[in-house]
């Protein structure tokens, strides 16, 4: 059963001049084929340009994902991008009769682990980096003005003078 769903983008990336196709297996790690040629491990971004597309709407990709168990599987063969006007995500499932799909599940499972490791790798080094980085500080202060005099273990406020409360960010 091939799924076929519409990515949503938010934001400045509606108005790209680039639109994407991405080509999704599950379990994830799938050799993605087209017309011959290895594109990479599923997910992977066919990327089209918009003025590309204006003339012809119609996309051919002849694309297959092959799991290391041996399946394949084919992409649908057309998109028509009108249908799709924020791009399209297509995701291809591993047969599920075929005797290797614990094979492409360990791999998939693979390939999940190292990518959540990159993560964590890139987060402690973010978190390292905010960590020692140079700092900016700025102190704002709230001013407020007593019109009575009050001693209450915090100091003397006089008629005139201000009690401030101050407060430093840093940036």
């Amino acid at each position: 059963m091939v799924m076929l769903a519409t990515v949503t983008i938010s934001g400045c990336s509606l108005f790209s001049d680039n639109y994407y196709v991405t080509l999704q297996s599950n379990p994830v790690g799938a050799a993605v084929i087209c017309n011959g040629d290895y594109i990479g491990e599923a997910p992977v971004n066919l990327v089209y340009s918009r003025q590309q597309l204006d003339t012809n709407p119609i996309i051919s990709t002849g694309c297959k994902a092959k799991w290391v168990s041996g399946a394949t599987k084919k992409f649908q063969k057309t998109y028509d991008t009108r249908n799709y006007p924020n791009g399209i995500l297509e995701v291809v499932q591993h047969p599920a009769k075929h005797k290797g799909l614990n094979k492409a599940i360990a791999y998939g499972n693979q390939i999940n682990y190292v990518n959540n490791q990159r993560r964590h790798q890139a987060y402690m080094e973010y978190l390292e980096y905010e960590r020692t980085r140079p700092r900016t500080y700025k102190t704002r202060c709230n001013s407020n003005l007593s019109g009575y005099a009050s001693n209450y273990g915090y100091g003397t406020r006089m008629s005139g003078n201000s009690n401030t409360d101050c407060y430093t960010t840093s940036y």
